[in-house]
Formats: structure tokens, C-alpha cells, sequence
């Protein structure tokens, strides 16, 4: 079974900008032959530190066999955009050395409910300890999306 981290490394170099497996991969016809793949790959664990060009990710494992269980950022100093859609069993994220993200333009859907998600995933700022009242995790109804939102003084971890 072919995991999505070697699906990536096979697919993209580690020069790339953007990586985004979702629907988009289906509406472009010189991609939409890696969209007919991704029913058959494993999310599990992706480690991306090596990408450190990486600007925009964006991953919907609602294409995938089975969900993120785990995601690996550090190391990407030019990441802004991250959206992670219907990745329920993601329990791991770490965003250390990601200095240009940009807080509102983190996006992680698909959780069951805000409990799940504020259990499931721990804020946590570089060189302090975890502290509630330092991020947001806000959640709509209609969307299920959770997004989580950092101070502007801070570079962020989410692990």
C-alpha cells in the first residue's frame, strides 16, 4: 500500500511551492491522472520538512484511503497557506519554523466536533508553554472547520 508521504515524493520535487491534493488535482487534466490514485493511499504520518519551499499545502484525506494521522511542517520557512480538510484521525501537527504562516490562513476541517478538535490538536508557541488563552479554535456548523488562530508576535508550533 502506497503511503501519501511517497505519493508525494514521488509526484512532486522538493523545490515545489505548492502541494494540494484535493479536488483541484481533478480539474486539471495534466493532474487529473494523480487524483485517480489518491483512493488507493494511505495518509498516515507526512513529513514535509524537507519541502522547505513550500508556500501552500493542502490536503483533503476525504480523497485519501485513510486520514492524516500526523503532519510534519518544521522546517518551512516560506509555508503561508496550510488547509487540511476531513482529517479526523490527525492528532500530531508540527508547524516549528514555519515564521510566515499566516494564523488566519490555517484551516483544519473535519473534526466530529470542537471538543474532538481542542483535544486532538495542542497550541504551542516556541520557547513557552502550552496556554489556552493564546489561541482560538473556532468552529462553524455548516463547514465543521476549525481554525486556529496565532498572535501576530508569534512564530508557531502546533504539536
Amino acid at each position: 500500500m502506497t503511503t501519501l508521504q511517497e505519493f508525494i515524493e514521488k509526484n512532486y520535487n522538493r523545490e515545489t511551492t505548492q502541494i494540494d491534493i484535493s479536488v483541484q488535482l481533478e480539474r486539471k487534466p495534466e493532474t487529473k491522472h494523480l487524483f485517480d490514485e489518491l483512493n488507493e493511499i494511505e495518509g498516515s504520518k507526512l513529513d514535509l520538512s524537507a519541502y522547505n519551499h513550500l508556500e501552500l499545502l493542502r490536503v483533503n484525506s476525504s480523497h485519501l484511503k485513510s486520514s492524516l494521522t500526523e503532519l510534519v511542517l518544521s522546517n518551512n520557512p516560506k509555508l503561508r497557506v496550510l488547509l487540511i480538510a476531513k482529517s479526523p484521525e490527525l492528532v500530531k501537527l508540527d508547524l516549528s519554523g514555519c515564521t510566515q504562516l499566516e494564523s488566519h490562513k490555517i484551516k483544519i476541517s473535519g473534526y466530529p466536533d470542537l471538543f474532538t478538535a481542542s483535544l486532538s490538536i495542542e497550541l504551542r508557541l516556541p520557547g513557552e508553554e502550552a496556554n489556552e488563552s493564546e489561541s482560538e479554535i473556532i468552529a462553524g456548523e455548516e463547514t465543521q472547520a476549525q481554525v486556529v488562530e496565532v498572535p501576530p508576535k508569534s512564530k508557531c508550533s502546533i504539536l
